[in-house]
């Protein structure tokens, strides 16, 4: 689904995730993870222990989680798709592993609604730093106006994946929207009014579209990528003086952009271009399962398993200034990925289509995977 796809994550640093087994790397030097997101308010704990380690095993500061629907649901499917992969004997070892502890978990929470994490193992993300505070952003599944055939106000066009040739690099960004690189292929799904709401699609991933010329509503799953790396405009912006630290958000961007159509150009910061596919299923993750509000977590899947169950001490924010008042203990499975979701000091919690909430999220919290049970 967006799979990735991720809000925040367009606004400064961002980075991507997905679950861990026991086999994975360890012990494996954690690299340096700095966004800079230093304001009041913000989440950040000084007084966490910290570790040179991608990984650290910790002991959650909890006895007792409680387990939402959202999670149960999220939870079954997981296992569902795993059981798959057994009967076809295309699980993976690290696989086989994630589901041993999703099982687990599901029998201890199969008649009841909370977690008792007694005997459970669990590591704890280095977070920035190495010291344990994690960067939580929202992303959502957007929803994007269409027409099927172009006009003077819809001719922004979303594209399917182009075939290539092995070893064939695809277009940049800025050689499909500005040279028009993949004109007259016949790759076009539909045409945007926006060369911005094009963008935002891409950075969320998965989307709902209603083609207002021919009164169809399809899911657009993303069908690949153009290979580039991710940069963040929402990072260069800032750099260059556009709009604060402080204030970068998705609603601060459109703003700029809606003030200054002239500086469209800018989106162009960022090579990487997402491709489409027309879908009648509702947006799917990284993992195949379906995305759950809340309930879903995108990962790196180079340092965490598809499929791992996560503990997260989440930021709660204050409506009136969105600073944290609180953090509150919740779980979640990490069975989604991200362009802007690298290493362990940055996770985004899917949002459903409640756009207003994943965009005010670029605060600090503390996440732990489970690994196994203790022997």
């Amino acid at each position: 689904m967006k799979c990735t796809i991720q809000l925040i994550l367009l606004l400064l640093c961002f980075y991507n995730a997905s679950a861990i087994s026991s086999t994975d790397k360890p012990n494996v030097p954690a690299e340096p993870v700095i966004t800079g997101y230093d304001f009041t308010g913000n989440g950040w704990v000084e007084s966490l222990a910290c570790t040179p380690l991608i990984l650290m095993a910790d002991t959650p500061n909890v006895s007792e989680v409680s387990v939402t629907s959202e999670f149960k649901r999220a939870l079954t499917e997981q296992i569902k798709l795993l059981d798959k992969k057994v009967a076809a004997k295309t699980i993976h070892e690290s696989e086989k592993q994630v589901l041993a502890s999703l099982i687990s978990v599901f029998k201890l929470v199969e008649n009841t609604n909370s977690l008792k994490l007694s005997g459970l193992n669990f590591k704890r993300f280095a977070g920035e730093k190495g010291c344990g505070n994690v960067l939580y952003t929202g992303y959502y599944t957007s929803s994007i106006q269409l027409k099927r055939h172009a006009d003077n106000d819809f001719k922004f066009a979303i594209y399917r994946m182009p075939t290539r040739l092995p070893n064939e690099q695809l277009p940049t960004r800025a050689q499909i929207d500005h040279d028009h690189a993949l004109w007259g292929l016949g790759l076009e799904i539909g045409y945007a009014k926006s060369l911005l709401d094009v963008y935002l699609m891409h950075i969320q991933g998965s989307s709902f579209a209603h083609f207002i010329d021919t009164d169809e509503v399809l899911t657009l799953g993303v069908a690949g990528k153009n290979g580039y790396p991710y940069q963040s405009l929402g990072k260069y912006m800032v750099e260059q003086g556009y709009i604060t630290k402080k204030d970068i958000s998705l609603a601060s961007i459109k703003a700029f952009f809606k003030e200054h159509p002239d500086k469209l150009s800018l989106l162009n910061i960022n090579p990487s271009y997402v491709f489409y596919e027309e879908q009648s299923t509702q947006p799917k993750t990284a993992s195949g399962a379906t995305a759950f509000k809340q309930a879903t977590v995108a990962v790196d899947k180079a340092i965490i398993s598809l499929g791992s169950v996560l503990l997260m001490n989440y930021p709660q924010l204050n409506k009136s200034d969105n600073v944290v008042k609180k953090h509150q203990f919740t779980l979640a499975i990490a069975s989604d990925t991200g362009s802007a979701i690298k290493g362990a000091g940055h996770i985004d919690v899917y949002y459903g289509a409640d756009s207003s909430k994943a965009s005010h999220f670029k605060h600090y919290g503390q996440v732990w995977v489970l690994i196994k049970e203790q022997e």
